[in-house]
């Protein structure tokens, strides 16, 4: 008897405490600190995932790869993705060649002007990463709460981020965009049963050009 009333009060307890995935969202900031605006809104997250990106399907992001490809809803700012991509695509292969001081006719001719040619250096970090970082958080609502609030269970960040391909359905109406960052980082949530708050948040990482663990990030969007 008692290990029925054990198993109907587990059963009870899991049914209204257990966690049902919900949305995921991505805040994208560009090199120069603008965010990509996206179509989110939810005031019952205090505006938390407001403008953020939100993600259809996830792909990616489990490995030292530094690569994930997000399925978002087609809207204005995917045409960005895909001129980044196209820029990519565009970039040469090699290493890129050492800057070379400007030459004209006139100061190859005057040898007291040639001294004052400058030297053209391009912001190569901002050419091949035009952006600076991604953060893609997964959230679930608590059975038996709310289930308007959904609470972030772990977070998935690339920094220095180049666009690899960006493909629209014109069927579905979403665009599946592949990103390639040159560094990972990983974030875990624990929320004990039953209040559901944060507990232990683990993070970890990868430095996909060191070839060395990478767990300095800052976690901006912060679990509640």
């Amino acid at each position: 008897m008692k290990s029925i009333f054990l198993f109907l009060f587990t059963f009870v307890v899991v049914g209204l405490f257990a966690q049902t995935p919900a949305t995921i969202y991505a805040r994208i900031a560009n090199k120069d600190g603008s965010l990509v605006k996206g179509t989110a809104f939810n005031t019952s997250n205090k505006g938390m995932f407001d403008n953020l990106l939100i993600v259809k399907n996830l792909s990616g992001g489990t490995d030292n790869s530094a690569i994930i490809e997000l399925e978002v809803p087609t809207s204005g700012y995917t045409a960005t993705f895909r001129s980044l991509a196209q820029a990519t695509a565009a970039q040469p292969q090699s290493a890129p060649a050492k800057p070379i001081a400007t030459r004209n006719i006139a100061t190859t001719m005057n040898p007291t002007v040639a001294n004052a040619a400058k030297t053209i250096t391009p912001n190569i970090a901002l050419l091949a990463y035009p952006i600076s970082r991604i953060d893609i958080s997964v959230t679930a609502t608590r059975d038996g709460g709310n289930a308007s609030i959904e609470f972030i269970t772990r977070e998935i960040i690339l920094e220095n981020v180049k666009v690899e391909s960006c493909t629209e359905n014109m069927a579905t109406g979403t665009t599946k965009i592949k990103f390639k960052g040159t560094r990972i980082g990983w974030v875990y949530v624990d929320r004990p049963l039953p209040a559901f708050r944060p507990g232990n948040i683990t993070k970890s990482g990868w430095n996909a050009v060191a070839g060395t663990a990478w767990n300095n990030f800052e976690i901006i969007q912060r679990p509640y």
